[in-house]
């Protein structure tokens, strides 16, 4: 085969390639369902304790050293939401919160689902908190007295090509569900009341987790939050990710 016919035949190989991905691409696009309003269950524990007063002997000096008395406050909110199962693509969720006396909402999470449980948990410490853990930040309300709503979304996302010669991939937003219902703890006297709105389809506070309830496992942590990013290595294409079903492989002659 002279050269001007192996280029012909290379540029042709290549317009088959990149429209069988494209078909691919579009068909997995349109292959992904909007995913379910989240269940979820909020939990309020407190967990405070007191260290005595001791003394010590300084291994250096031989001193008797004294430990004074501490009070540690471990106050904190948990939410665990029922994962769900998506046939392509990456779960992720969205919780945010808001006082009611205002009508803004602030994210404190976007958090990818944990694949290895029933639930994601999420734990976040409230004001005055002075334990260390593995908490997902600080909500600024104390137990002493506060009202603080929370919502919950699912989402969906994907990779995606980009046009042009040069191809990347990005990961971008596919679909994502409406918020969940509203709901809301009301702290009076270091005593918590939940309660949860009517349109609110999650799980309600009865409910029986199993003995491996997350509410008792460690918080998730959060992962690397989507943008449309591309995505530079072969590695983390989607050709070898769950986006994607099929490869095409091109054989050219010598």
């Amino acid at each position: 085969m002279n050269k001007a016919g192996k280029a012909a035949s290379i540029a042709v190989l290549m317009l088959l390639v990149a429209a069988s991905l494209f078909a691919l691409e579009l068909t997995v696009a349109q292959s992904i369902p909007k995913p379910s309003i989240p269940e979820f269950l909020i939990t309020y524990k407190d967990d405070s304790y007191d260290i005595q007063a001791s003394t010590s002997i300084d291994p250096f000096t031989g001193k008797t050293l004294t430990n004074p008395a501490q009070h540690i406050q471990n106050e904190t909110i948990q939410i665990a939401i029922k994962n769900q199962t998506i046939p392509f693509g990456f779960l992720y969720y969205d919780v945010r919160i808001r006082g009611p006396f205002s009508g803004n909402w602030t994210d404190i999470a976007h958090v990818q689902a944990n694949p290895f449980s029933e639930y994601t948990v999420l734990t976040y410490a409230l004001e005055g908190n002075n334990a260390s853990g593995n908490f997902g930040g600080n909500l600024k309300i104390s137990s002493s007295g506060g009202i603080v709503e929370f919502q919950v979304q699912a989402q969906v996302w994907h990779y995606e090509q980009s046009d042009g010669l040069f191809k990347t991939w990005y990961l971008v937003l596919a679909d994502s569900s409406d918020w969940s219902g509203t709901t809301t703890v009301t702290f009076t006297n270091g005593l918590a009341s939940i309660s949860t709105s009517s349109n609110q389809t999650g799980v309600s506070p009865s409910t029986q987790l199993p003995s491996s309830s997350p509410l008792n496992s460690s918080p998730v942590p959060p992962l690397q939050t989507p943008t449309n990013t591309p995505i530079q290595s072969v590695s983390g294409s989607p050709l070898f990710g769950s986006d994607w079903v099929g490869v095409a492989l091109v054989v050219l002659p010598a």
